[in-house]
C-alpha cells in the first residue's frame, strides 16, 4: 500500500519510506545512479561494441529504469541495454503511472513502458523496448532468490532499496556479499546510503569504496568499483523476515497491450560484454 507525501511522493507503508527524493526524484537518480556510475562518461567514451548491462535491487516506481531509458536515447552508439530489476514487492500500474507524472519529461517513456506492465508472474518478466534495443528483466521476488538465479556479470549496479533501517533484508550480508558473483573487475556500484554495515559488506565482497557529495539534504552518497580483493573486515546486517509470499500487481486500468512483452522464461540467456547473463 502507498501513502502520498504532498500529493507527489509515493511512501511505502510497509516500509515507512519514500521511493525517491520529494526534492527532486528525477535529479536525484541522475546524481547518484547515472552520475554515481559515470554512465554518460562511460557510454561516450568506451568502446561498448554489444552490449551494457546494468543490475538493479530495488525496482520501486520504475524510476531509475526511465532515467536511465532517458539518457541512453542521448548517444549516438545504440548498443544493446540490458536492465535487470529486482522487486519483491511491485506497484500496480496506476501507482507507477501516478508517481512517475511528476516527471513530464519521462512521460512518452513511462506511457511506453505501462503498455507492456501487465499480466506479470512471480520469477522473470522480461520486455524489450526500441525495437529490441532495450531489455528490461523484471524479477519478482526475494533479491537472494535472484542473485542465486542469475550467472554472468553486470557492468553497473543501482543499490536502491529502502532505507537499511527500515528494509534491512535488501541489505544483508549474505545479497551484499552475492553481488561478487555478478560483477568483474571494474564492475560499478552506487547507492544513496553510507551505512557502515553496507559499506563493510561491500568491501568484504571486493568492492573498493568511495564517499560522494550526495543528492539534496543527504551530504554523502557512496560509490565503487569490483576489485577482486576483499577487505578482512566485515559486519552482519540485522535480518527481518518480512514473509513469503510476493504480490502482484492488481491493474485496475488495463493497459495497452504490446507485441513485444515477453511471457515467462524459464532460462534467459542475455550477452554481456562477451559474458553471458543468465537466470536458470
Amino acid at each position: 500500500m502507498l501513502s502520498w507525501k504532498n500529493d507527489l511522493t509515493p511512501v511505502s507503508d510497509r516500509f515507512d519510506d519514500i521511493y525517491f527524493s520529494p526534492e527532486n526524484g528525477l535529479e536525484e537518480t541522475r546524481h547518484v545512479f547515472i552520475g554515481g556510475n559515470d554512465l554518460p562518461d562511460r557510454w561516450r567514451n568506451s568502446n561498448i561494441q554489444n552490449s551494457f548491462c546494468i543490475l538493479e535491487l530495488g525496482f520501486g516506481t520504475g524510476l531509475n529504469f526511465f532515467t536511465t531509458w532517458k539518457e541512453y536515447l542521448k548517444q549516438d552508439n545504440r548498443f544493446r541495454l540490458h536492465f535487470i530489476s529486482v522487486e519483491k514487492f511491485p506497484l500496480s500500474w496506476k501507482e507507477i503511472s501516478k508517481a512517475v507524472s511528476a516527471f513530464p519529461e519521462l512521460e512518452e517513456i513511462k506511457e511506453e513502458f505501462l503498455s507492456s506492465y501487465q499480466d506479470l508472474i512471480p520469477g522473470m518478466n522480461y520486455f524489450r523496448f526500441l525495437e529490441g534495443k532495450i531489455h528490461l528483466t523484471l524479477f519478482l521476488g526475494d533479491v537472494s532468490d535472484a542473485l542465486c538465479e542469475i550467472s554472468g556479470k553486470a557492468d553497473a549496479i543501482f543499490l536502491d532499496g529502502f532505507a537499511p533501517s527500515k528494509n534491512p533484508e535488501m541489505w544483508e550480508e549474505s545479497v551484499l556479499g552475492n553481488l561478487k558473483n555478478v560483477s568483474k573487475f571494474g564492475t560499478t556500484f552506487s547507492t544513496f546510503t553510507v551505512a557502515r554495515t553496507v559499506r563493510n559488506s561491500l568491501s568484504y565482497a571486493g568492492f573498493t569504496l568511495e564517499k560522494r557529495p550526495g543528492f539534496g539534504r543527504k551530504r554523502e552518497m557512496l560509490t565503487g568499483k569490483y576489485s577482486n580483493y576483499p577487505s578482512e573486515t566485515k559486519e552482519s546486517l540485522p535480518k527481518e523476515n518480512l514473509g513469503a509470499n510476493v504480490p502482484i500487481p492488481n491493474h485496475k486500468s488495463k493497459p495497452r497491450r504490446s507485441s513485444e512483452q515477453g511471457s515467462q522464461v524459464r532460462r534467459l540467456l542475455i550477452p554481456c560484454q562477451n559474458e553471458e547473463f543468465k537466470f536458470s
